[in-house]
């Protein structure tokens, strides 16, 4: 890096960077003054941040996601980024409270904080003309309370959130006000399913056309609300519980191009005939669901179809059965 004093952009994503602890961090702020994009995604990098990287004051993306050894609290000095546009640190080891002040910063448009397990975020006030468009907050200690200042984020068009520790009387007028959320991923509560009744709330954000819904127990309350989406284009349900039939009222989302069922608990349930409702499909998987019955010819409908698993439903037929995948051309 010693001859790169000009560099703007950096990406050396899944490459394995064998430096010593927080080597990697002083080594960029001393020979890449200008850097504006910077992507070390996957690289094995360790430790934490050194504090001579807030010489890099250019920084406009900072992309340090899966990098499980990547320790240490996030740096105060990122709110000082005045220019800063991606900050992406899913993935990784950080600990103790995570700054506020970032949420502050104007030039934001990405955060992704996922998958932080000690890092604890407190949400701030967030004021009018905030320019947030993808928040998300998954497996992270989120505090329950959420400030009614939420409602704020008006340019916010994606959101990843859990429910577990968030108010979930107040979600639904927080989340029922972003008028630009496009995509919403939510999850319950990790090892033991949630029960939520509450989320019939929404079934009113017709707007959505991403919509991802994880640990979850529908078994009392079939969630017959989805149909009311008309526009999703994605929906992705994970790890949840539908002992009842899957929502006939789904097969009425006819601008969906993918539907992914993973690891839901279906015993015994017969893959509807109406998934052949789907036209614009392009990805189908439905897997380890514990389907049984035939695989229904009517997939052999969609016409638009790249992408088909039906993987580790073993009674599927009426007989077990050991394949990986099927598909139709």
């Amino acid at each position: 890096m010693a001859n790169l004093s000009n560099l703007r952009e950096l990406r050396l994503d899944n490459v394995n960077i064998l430096s010593g602890r927080s080597t990697w961090s002083v080594i960029l702020a001393d020979n890449t003054p200008q850097l504006e994009i910077l992507t070390l995604c996957q690289c094995g990098i360790s430790g934490s941040i050194h504090s001579s990287f807030s010489r890099l004051r250019s920084l406009k993306m900072i992309d340090l996601r899966n990098n499980w050894e990547l320790t240490g609290k996030v740096p105060e000095f990122f709110a000082e980024l005045s220019s800063l546009s991606i900050l992406d640190i899913s993935g990784n080891s950080f600990e103790g409270q995570f700054p506020t002040k970032i949420f502050q910063l104007k030039s934001l448009r990405t955060l992704d904080l996922s998958m932080n397990r000690d890092l604890s975020i407190n949400l701030p006030e967030f004021l009018d003309g905030n320019n947030l468009e993808t928040l998300s907050l998954t497996w992270t200690n989120l505090p329950y309370h959420t400030p009614s200042s939420f409602a704020n984020l008006k340019s916010l068009k994606s959101l990843a959130i859990s429910t577990t520790g968030t108010s979930k009387e107040l979600l639904p007028s927080l989340i029922g006000e972003l008028p630009s959320l496009k995509e919403l991923e939510m999850w319950g509560p990790e090892w033991s399913l949630e029960k939520p009744a509450v989320l019939s709330w929404v079934g009113n954000l017709k707007q959505l056309t991403d919509l991802t819904l994880g640990w979850y127990d529908f078994s009392q309350s079939t969630p017959s609300w989805i149909g009311n989406l008309m526009s999703l284009a994605t929906l992705e349900m994970l790890d949840c519980k539908l002992s009842t039939t899957i929502p006939h009222q789904i097969g009425n989302l006819a601008n969906l191009t993918s539907l992914r069922f993973e690891d839901c608990d279906l015993p015994g349930q017969k893959i509807p005939s109406w998934i052949s409702n789907f036209t614009k499909l392009r990805n189908l998987q439905m897997n380890s669901c514990g389907f049984s019955g035939p695989i229904p010819s009517t997939i052999g409908n969609l016409t638009q179809l790249e992408y088909l698993t039906i993987s580790y439903n073993n009674q599927l037929n009426g007989k077990t059965i050991y394949h990986d995948c099927f598909s139709y051309l």
